[in-house]
């Protein structure tokens, strides 16, 4: 149980601290270039030294002592999130009040934390003469979409102060009125996922006697009609869905929420199914559906290289796609329980997870499983099309050049371990470690 309340001053150093992990990696962000916002390379990791939280402490006292508003949660007696709005109101029709922080615990972020702190902020603002609320945000793709998703716009004033303390950060501003309604009895709004969950019935059991299991399947789909039907062939289908109408909504549901699969459109707002599959792969494994209205080789090369696993071309048939839903599905969750070792490699059926030298490498689902495969039949020599029909199935419209585009990556990511699978000129690959 989390519970919410203001902190006073007296409270405020660094024991009250002591259970709070900075912790966050960071791979994309991002920037302004041409007066265009565009998806960048920026990795880094931020961990908080001692020097950090004694600064933190005594800014979060500054703003106490000012007359501003500190909110926190905590978990029984450790704490794991708070906000921070500085007094004084700003901006040319003195509109704005300054969300100077928002930070959740690493252990316990997606658990909504950070929403009830956003609305507790926007309360304090609205309550003290506030119509906006004013965010330099880290320019992160996880934070810009939490604070696309509270309601966040580009800041129509911008405040020179802190352009120039982080430069790089992104001038946001939200307006009071858009904040959340709290249900009876609860003083901030805690964040809430909508599930169309499908009864319990006998049709779920002859699924599982079929070889897949039922699964959480999310559907980002901006097209809201497009969306009610895939979603209620799904349900049919013995699933639960979660939906989204673009892909900030679907970024902030992967964080948030353990999904078994992911059905993206290509052509939504905010953030692209490109661009969502990518950071998914970054995430996890997660099977990855692609939908579009382009059928052309280029566009769906591009979506197996950024980790998609299969494609459907609009307009398609519902009951095509719930197939290829449920053959991924059985595909993924009938593995063998034990470790499979060649070379450097080592991979772990049971866990997904595969080791190069000691050392977790990343795969996307068909890459593990083309790595699985060849592993699994070390010596053998498979064709493409062999490789094509067995990992992407009979039912795939895709050609041979999927399996090489794929093979690339895999050799890359293996490293050393890569030259294990061998191309032979006009029969296919096969997989084995030089004795």
């Amino acid at each position: 149980m989390i519970q919410y309340r203001p902190l006073s001053e007296h409270e405020l150093c660094r024991e009250l601290f002591q259970d709070f992990i900075r912790h966050q990696t960071v791979t994309k962000c991002w920037r302004k270039e041409k007066n265009e916002w565009l998806i960048k390379d920026a990795p880094f990791i931020d961990n908080w030294t001692e020097s950090d939280y004694d600064f933190l402490v005594s800014c979060l006292k500054n703003t106490l002592a000012s007359g501003g508003f500190v909110y926190a949660a905590f978990s029984g007696r450790s704490l794991k999130g708070f906000a921070s709005v500085e007094a004084g109101l700003f901006g040319g029709e003195h509109r704005y009040l300054d969300l100077t922080s928002l930070h959740v615990s690493e252990d316990l972020r997606g658990s909504g934390i950070g929403t009830a702190l956003f609305c507790a902020a926007k309360e304090w603002a609205r309550k003290n003469g506030a119509e906006k609320l004013y965010i330099s945000a880290h320019s992160a793709v996880e934070t810009q979409a939490f604070y696309q998703k509270m309601g966040c716009v580009d800041a129509k004033e911008i405040q020179k102060k802190h352009v120039e303390a982080e430069p790089f950060d992104r001038q946001l501003e939200c307006r009071l009125e858009t904040a959340p309604v709290c249900r009876k009895g609860q003083m901030y709004p805690q964040a809430e996922r909508i599930r169309h969950a499908a009864p319990r019935s006998g049709l779920q059991t002859a699924q599982a006697k079929r070889g897949f299991p039922m699964a959480a399947i999310l559907i980002a789909e901006d097209e809201k009609n497009m969306q009610d039907i895939i979603a209620e062939y799904m349900k049919k289908g013995g699933h639960t869905c979660l939906t989204a109408d673009d892909g900030v909504d679907a970024l902030m549901l992967l964080k948030s929420t353990p999904v078994d699969l992911l059905i993206l459109d290509i052509m939504m707002p905010h953030l692209d199914g490109f661009s969502v599959c990518r950071l998914a792969r970054e995430m996890g494994n997660t099977p990855v559906i692609l939908l579009t209205a382009k059928s052309s080789e280029e566009d769906k090369l591009k979506g197996y290289e950024y980790g998609a696993d299969d494609y459907m071309t609009k307009p398609f048939s519902p009951r095509v796609l719930l197939a290829k839903v449920n053959a991924l599905l059985r595909r993924t969750s009938c593995v063998p329980l034990s470790t499979l070792c060649a070379g450097k490699t080592a991979l772990q059926p049971a866990s997904r997870k595969v080791y190069v030298d000691g050392q977790e490498i990343t795969l996307t689902h068909k890459e593990y499983e083309l790595l699985h495969f060849f592993m699994s039949n070390p010596g053998q020599i498979f064709s493409r099309d062999q490789l094509l029909n067995r990992i992407w199935g009979y039912e795939f419209e895709g050609t041979t050049r999927t399996v090489d585009a794929h093979i690339k990556n895999l050799r890359q990511k293996l490293g050393s371990e890569g030259k294990n699978i061998i191309t032979l000129i006009r029969s296919g690959y096969k997989f084995e470690v030089p004795s």
